[in-house]
């Protein structure tokens, strides 16, 4: 009776030590994978350089001093650039669609976002997606893209807590912002 438990206790053992071995060793290719793309990335950002917080893990904490309408306005402008819509590179790696694209293609889609909106935020609205908490912060139209746009632009909504970011399919009236910037 007692060598088959040693002999159980013995199995157990080692095969355990074994799925522990195999799990770390695995587990350091990951890390050297994930470590390999995070570089890459961050090297594409500083040769890109207009706007490398882009890759910054407190991409959405709330920065000393910013207060909650600042803080809306940053990720929003960072959130356009990012996705293709000024004349700053995108971030292929972190592309948010809209509700309705045109363009099945990324690097079509890309082409026609390119350099459509002015980089700095127009205005804002107090109000988020269908008129929910939120915040609204709009942006013009370039002046090249659209001569008869200056009336209309973009926005970017979000919820209350700086979630769910969204460049909004439809136009915006721009003398609809609660607060021109």
């Amino acid at each position: 009776m007692r060598k088959p438990l040693v002999q159980f206790s013995v199995a157990l053992f080692t095969f355990t030590l074994g799925a522990c071995a195999t799990t770390l060793w695995l587990g350091r290719f990951e890390r050297l994978a994930n470590d390999r793309a995070m570089g890459e990335a961050r090297n594409m950002a500083v040769a890109a350089d207009p706007l490398p917080m882009f890759y910054s893990p407190t991409y959405c904490t709330l920065r000393i001093g910013e207060a909650p309408e600042e803080k809306a306005v940053r990720l929003a402008e960072e959130f356009v650039a990012r996705n293709g819509y000024t004349e700053l590179p995108s971030d292929r790696m972190n592309l948010s669609y809209e509700s309705i694209e045109w363009e099945s293609d990324v690097d079509e889609m890309l082409k026609q976002r390119h350099d459509t909106l002015e980089r700095s935020a127009y205005g804002m609205r107090y109000a988020g997606r269908t008129g929910g908490s939120g915040w609204a912060v709009a942006f013009e139209y370039k002046k090249h893209y659209c001569d008869a746009c200056d009336k209309v632009g973009r926005a970017v909504t979000m919820d209350a807590k700086f979630n769910n970011l969204r460049v909004e399919h439809t136009d915006i009236f721009l003398k609809a912002v609660d607060k021109k910037l």
